[in-house]
């Protein structure tokens, strides 16, 4: 009986073996999944690394197409003011020519402008109005508003262009 008895216990003990011995080989197969799907998270965790590298250059080509449509505007509106500043001193200019021309105008006399010998309604001299100098001043000013503003609309669109193909880029990740 007692060696029925050790018999029992070594079976027992044997199937508990072979019970571990089969944990142990799916610990095996799991191992070698865990192992698959941690190479898999990583691969990812680089991926995604990337990705939000790219999102980040995104988001500066959108924050500098920003600041330059801002300059582009801030320069559009300055360059009208100069443009218009050098078209009232223009006028101004060529109304106080007209009144000193009109101040020398004799009746019967030629218009040394038009030639008509009768000036029924001659140019008022203004007291004061813009030299020459001034106008021309005023000229060159608006000119190089027109150069600044032509630049800062090309940055704008080398922006707008950056931008869009930093859009594609994480669009396409």
């Amino acid at each position: 009986e007692e060696t029925l008895k050790t018999f029992g216990e070594k079976k027992k003990e044997c199937e508990s073996c072979r019970q571990e011995a089969e944990q142990l080989r799916s610990c095996g197969e799991r191992k070698a999944e865990l192992e698959s799907t941690k190479k898999e998270l990583e691969a990812r965790k680089e991926s995604l690394k990337t990705l939000i590298g790219f999102v980040e250059d995104m988001e500066k080509a959108e924050a500098d197409l920003s600041a330059a449509a801002l300059h582009f505007a801030e320069i559009s509106e300055e360059t009208e003011k100069k443009r218009n500043t050098y078209l009232t001193l223009n006028r101004r200019f060529l109304a106080g020519q007209a009144g000193i021309l009109a101040g020398e105008l004799k009746d019967g006399q030629p218009c040394p402008v038009c030639g008509a010998v009768n000036h029924p309604r001659p140019a008022v001299l203004e007291e004061k109005f813009p030299s020459q100098e001034e106008v021309e001043e005023a000229r060159v000013l608006g000119d190089s508003f027109v150069q600044q503003e032509s630049q800062a609309g090309h940055t704008a669109a080398q922006c707008r262009t950056a931008l869009t193909l930093r859009q594609e880029t994480v669009s396409s990740q």
